[in-house]
């Protein structure tokens, strides 16, 4: 499992920066294996890492054979 930036992470996916974004607050992702969350103490906005690996299969699954997002 790999993690990257959300900058790198949008780039390997071909997907715009707040595409992943918007996926962690619609709670698509799921903390933990879709992304992590790695923000320092003094941030003013969140900042994410990504599994690309994680989120390309999800993505790849048909959505009825996806199972939901577990909540936090």
């Amino acid at each position: 499992m790999i993690w990257q930036s959300t900058t790198t992470a949008a780039k390997t996916l071909n997907k715009h920066p707040e595409t992943l974004r918007r996926r962690v607050r619609s709670r698509e992702f799921t903390y933990g294996v879709h992304y992590r969350k790695v923000t320092s103490a003094d941030a003013t906005r969140p900042e994410y890492e990504f599994n690309v690996d994680a989120i390309d299969k999800l993505w790849t699954t048909p959505p009825e054979k996806r199972r939901p997002a577990k909540l936090r």
